[in-house]
């Protein structure tokens, strides 16, 4: 573990990430109101807190909110993503192991074996309007999405 890593896990701390395990262990509720105001300004400040600690997805139970969304650096497109009730379509057969670590888990990496391809329905917000997409992830890409869906089913790197 490198001290780079954990100063910046150590920061994410501070700017409110939920490291109690407890919590992060809830299975997450669907958004309902994909074009609140509120939830624009919530994926505004998780960009944020993502750039300040160098991540590359955050998930909204680890800001304490207990609903079905994240946001995750999209190395395809250069940019940040918000992806709102996301839905798994398919998991393709081969995997690749990798080791993963966690703004909520601080000073672990764990080896885990993620689908190198998955489909993602879900909502993004795009210049403040909502867009229904499905999209096929890559490397990367699929493990990112499937380490931040997996906070929204309850599940950390811990418990693979």
């Amino acid at each position: 573990m490198t001290e780079e890593l954990t100063n910046l896990q150590k920061q994410a701390v501070s700017m409110g990430i939920v490291v109690d395990t407890d919590h992060l262990h809830q299975v997450s509720e669907p958004i309902g109101e994909i074009e609140d105001t509120e939830l624009l300004k919530l994926i505004d400040k998780m960009e944020r807190i993502l750039i300040v600690t160098k991540g590359v997805g955050l998930a909204m139970p680890q800001i304490g909110i207990l609903k079905r969304g994240f946001i995750m650096y999209d190395s395809e497109n250069n940019n940040i993503i918000s992806v709102i009730n996301p839905i798994i379509k398919k998991e393709y057969w081969q995997k690749e192991y990798a080791q993963e670590g966690c703004l909520s888990i601080v000073d672990k990496l764990i080896t885990i074996g993620r689908a190198k391809k998955i489909t993602i329905e879900y909502f993004t917000v795009i210049n403040k309007n909502i867009k229904e997409v499905r999209r096929e992830f890559r490397d990367f890409g699929a493990r990112v999405a499937a380490h931040e869906i997996d906070h929204l089913n309850g599940v950390l790197i811990i418990d693979h």
